[in-house]
């Protein structure tokens, strides 16, 4: 089963609004396995010679046997991990990612939180991404 992250307003790194899962409170507890996905709209990656990236802050408190993870994938083709996030950073984290490999292709980028401990875990807050950008020099 596939759930949207939320777009709102909640403690964002930056401005004043964020995505993530749960604005409100914690994610719910579930005995079967839901990921949540948010997708970029498709854009097209400027060429190698511009350095393209894609940056990102990212906030996860997850709870144990959870993770969180930033993907891209070419439109139309299978995603590709780009990081992992497990347990508690506890704080606004900083993430750039190279697109030399993606230039001049369209891309997406996701962002999927994979929930799937029992039902009997411990709540926590979950996953969220804010001040998302796309640069070249």
């Amino acid at each position: 089963r596939q759930r949207q992250m939320c777009i709102r307003d909640r403690e964002s790194h930056g401005g004043t609004s964020l995505a993530g899962t749960v604005l409100d409170d914690t994610y719910p507890a579930t005995s079967s396995r839901i990921g949540a996905w948010l997708i970029s709209p498709e854009f097209r990656v400027p060429g190698s010679g511009s350095s393209p990236a894609v940056n990102v802050w990212v906030w996860a408190h997850l709870r144990d046997g959870h993770s969180a993870t930033i993907q891209i994938r070419e439109v139309g083709r299978n995603w590709t991990e780009l990081d992992r996030f497990t347990g508690d950073n506890g704080r606004w984290v900083q993430k750039r990612f190279s697109l030399v490999d993606w230039s001049d292709r369209d891309v997406q980028v996701g962002f999927h939180l994979n929930n799937f401990a029992g039902a009997n875990a411990v709540p926590r807050p979950g996953f969220y991404v804010d001040d998302f950008s796309v640069t070249s020099n």
